[in-house]
Formats: C-alpha cells, structure tokens, sequence
C-alpha cells in the first residue's frame, strides 16, 4: 500500500516568507540589528498570521476533466495525420505519447479537445470554454497543425495559413517551447514565427535558432512563414507597414486559421474593435469570411443554453460568418460519486490512515470534508476557513498543521471505483508588498518590542509599525522611517507647520 504523502507547501511557504523578510529588511539599510532582529521575528511568522508577507493561502479545486476513450494512437492515420502522431510523441520535453505505458497513464486526449479537433475537420470555427489545466492550447494547436499538414501534400507550404493572436507577449513566449518541438520534424514544409517587438530585423545565420522557426523580419518578409504567432498590435503593423507588405503579397488566398486565446479578454468595445481588425486582415489577405477558420479558446465564463447562443454570436461576429457555421464546446469534469454524508456522531477526523487505499472510506463520508470540498469547488477555501470546518482553531499553529494534514489526504483519497480523487486542489498564495515603517518618536516608548527594549540596544526610537499612523499605542507621535544612504543611520522623516501668514516649512 502507498502511504500518504505530504505536499511539502508548508515547508515551501515557510522558506519563501523567511527569504523575503530577510530581503525586505536588507534592502531598508537600517543600521540597527535590535531593529532588524524585532522587524525579521514579525514578518517571518507563519503565512496568514499577523504581519506575514505570505497572505492565508487559499485552496482551489482542481478539476479533473472528462477524458476520451480513444489515445493517440488510436487517432493516427485517420482522424490525425500519422505523421503528425508521431512528432507529438517524439517531442523532447513537450511530449504526448501516443499510447499509454507504465510511466504515462493519462495519455487520452480530453473529450473537450476531440470535440474542438471534430469541429475543425467538418470545416466549423468553434470556441473552447474550459478551466485552467483543461488543455485549451491543444484544441487548437493540434488540429490547425495537423490540417496544415493535409494541405501541404508533402510540400513545402507557400505565405501565412494560421494567424494565432495572444493578449500578452509573455504568452506568445510561453507557446515558443512547444511549437518549436511540435514542428520541428516539418521544418521544410511548415515553418513558424514569433512575430512580435522581440523580433530582430536581421539575426546573422550563426544566430539562427533553427528548425521551423523563421529567424527574422528580413527572412519573415522574403517566405512568409505557415504559422504567424502575434498580438493584435502587431498585426495591425502588419496591415500598415510598407516594409511589411511583401508578407501580405506573398500571402494572397493563403490564410486559413485565425486562433484566438484567451478570448474572454476581448469584451465591450475590444470586441467590436477585434472584429473590425480581423475583417481588415481577411480583405488584406484576400480571403472571404467562409475560407478562414475561427477558433477561439476562453476559461470558463458560464454555463446555460443563452451563454452559448452569445458565445456563438460573438464567434460568427469575429469570423464575419452565421452563427450555424460555429461550434460551442464546453469542458465536461468528472467527479467522484460521494456516499451519503455520515452524522456527525462516531466520526472524527482524529485518526487519518497511514496508506492511500483506506482514506477513501474513511474521510468521504465525512461531512467536514464534504464540506471544504464544496467550498474549494465554490471558488475557494483559505487555511484558516478549513481549520474551523474541521473543528480546529486557526490561531493554533498545530491546528493549522493538523488542517493542512487533512486537505492532503483529502486530495490522495481515491475511489476505488472510478479511480477519480477525492478533493483535489491546487494551492494560490499571495504575497503582500511593504511600503515602509513607521515609528515613535518616544525612545522611551513603553509598547516596544522586546528586540527594541532590551539592554543594550541600538535603536533610538519607540515602537516600529508596519502600517501608516498618526499616533503610537503609548500616545507619542509616529512618523516615517529611513535611513542614511551611506551610513544607514536610521531617522524619522517628519513637516513641522506654523499657523503665521508667511511662515511655513
């Protein structure tokens, strides 16, 4: 039997908020160690007490998605390319097998991904709404790659087939990766282009990053590459630049995918101006709004029969097409089914078991459990939230332990039947920012920290406050700390006001 594992989050938490005090406090130059010594005991406690910079973490479901029946493998040479199978399963780090194995389970491609690969093989655009971690990417990647391959016929494909548009550089950087693997073995036929401010106008051949990526401007305009990687700033340069029309010449009737991710990001105003720029980029392109394939990719924005039907709308509005032409496809979970909750009499959560295979009868029938779990799924559940759930008070730094120790093993239970886990999560923690310190003005101050009291130390002044204030606890006066930039000598920074006509500071 495996035995129950801890995350390890705790430890992780523990280090990060010790490092960052540490770097606070150096960066503040207070040549003080009574002040450093009382500052670094405040901010370095546990995440979500007091002063910590590390905030409560919060505790998020993490969802399990409805899994096809059919792997790769099953796919290749008929529904997807087999060629294109193979360069999935071939790729160094970003790797998909294509058959499951001892060290790969989950290979199965999610239902939602096979929808979104169906809808572009009947020739529909089609928008993917689904949680994070639901491979969204894939919806459109694979499918746009693999039909790319189709109309090459083995040939070198000639001016931009894709356009893929990203809100954020950092997100066209964080497709780099894959995009590069996934290609690679097409170099030659397909060829692809991160084609934003980064981009250099001309990269000596030395410099050249290889395989299917188009290196530069100058090699950009002379062959257009098959898969263009952009924002829509950069696109709209695109239409404008007189430098840059030799892409559009060379491109003439060739666009066949415009890839949208993140959609949700384009509400309002930015919808309508989306829509604008795409029917420009169409004219530009010279292709009828029926030639080119939309597909969208969004998180989660709702569920219900009138959400979809304004997905659709938004979708055909973008493409320039009706709304008959566009597919919906929604990400579909699985979940465990729970037995009936157990009273509350003969139940505790005193004793977890020591191995995976008994957590599921003992803590799914919990209505503690049952209860966080629902709040995690419901947007969220901070430490301290679950440590009152389960009975425990959160100011206890044990108790706090003993939630933790709870939420993991809740996360390994596993049924027995379905295989799905019992409440598994992902963890959100948030780090606060430290505008400064304050302190008073009383070096006599009788609401000191025991660093700043002690004999023989060496700060002059009252009681040191994280926050902004007028007045300290003892009633002196507060005001705002600094330090000598050379010396670090620390002083108050203080404005002194006189009631006279003409005399002020």
């Amino acid at each position: 039997m495996t035995k129950v594992s801890t995350s390890g989050f705790a430890e992780s938490l523990a280090l990060v908020s010790e490092r960052a005090a540490s770097a606070v406090i150096s960066q503040g130059r207070l040549r003080s160690s009574s002040a450093r010594k009382a500052l670094s005991r405040r901010l370095s406690v546990e995440p979500g007490v007091g002063e910590s910079f590390i905030a409560d973490p919060v505790f998020e479901a993490a969802r399990v998605w409805r899994r096809s029946e059919n792997t790769l493998d099953d796919l290749a040479g008929g529904f997807l390319e087999e060629e294109l199978v193979t360069a999935l399963d071939e790729a160094p780090t970003k790797r998909w097998p294509r058959r499951a194995s001892e060290t790969s389970q989950h290979v199965a491609p999610y239902h939602h991904q096979v929808l979104a690969w169906q809808a572009a093989r009947d020739g529909k655009s089609y928008m993917v709404t689904s949680g994070t971690g639901s491979g969204k990417t894939e919806c459109f990647m694979v499918p746009m790659l693999d039909d790319l391959l189709k109309q090459s016929g083995g040939r070198k494909a000639n001016g931009i087939q894709a356009i893929v548009l990203y809100p954020l550089n950092a997100l066209i950087e964080s497709q780099k990766e894959r995009l590069g693997e996934w290609m690679a073995p097409f170099a030659g036929r397909l060829s692809y282009a991160l084609y934003n401010r980064h981009m250099k106008q001309e990269l000596p051949r030395h410099q050249w990053p290889g395989g299917a990526q188009v290196p530069d401007r100058k090699r950009l305009r002379e062959d257009p590459a098959s898969v263009l990687v952009t924002n829509t700033t950069m696109l709209e340069y695109l239409l404008m630049r007189a430098q840059d029309q030799p892409i559009l010449e060379k491109s003439q009737g060739t666009l066949k995918w415009i890839v949208l991710d993140e959609a949700h990001s384009y509400v309002g105003a930015q919808a309508a101006e989306m829509a604008l720029l795409l029917r420009r980029v169409r004219q530009a392109f010279g292709v009828k709004p029926e030639d080119v394939r939309i597909a969208a990719t969004s998180a989660t924005i709702g569920e219900g029969e009138e959400t979809r039907e304004t997905l659709r709308k938004f979708v055909a509005d973008l493409g320039g097409i009706s709304c008959d032409q566009v597919e919906i496809i929604e990400g579909e979970e699985d979940q465990p089914v729970l037995p009936p909750a157990a009273s509350e009499t003969g139940n505790s959560l005193e004793d977890i078991p020591e191995t995976q295979g008994q957590l599921w009868s003992k803590l799914a029938v919990l209505p503690q459990v049952q209860s966080a779990r629902q709040r995690m799924r419901e947007g969220g559940l901070t430490l301290s939230e679950a440590a009152r759930i389960f009975g425990l008070d959160p100011a206890n730094a044990e108790n706090r332990k003993r939630a933790t120790r709870l939420l993991e093993a809740a996360a390994q239970a596993v049924d027995p039947e379905s295989g799905l886990q019992l409440a598994p999560w992902r963890l959100h923690v948030f780090h606060r920012a430290q505008p400064g310190y304050w302190a008073c003005i009383d070096a006599e101050c009788t609401h000191q920290d025991p660093e700043l009291s002690a004999e023989g130390s060496d700060w002059p002044f009252g009681q040191i406050w994280m926050e902004e204030r007028e007045t300290c606890d003892c009633g002196a006066p507060v005001f705002e700390v600094a330090g000598c930039g050379e010396c670090g000598t620390p002083w108050l920074k203080a404005s002194r006001f006189f009631q006279g006509p003409h005399e002020y500071l």
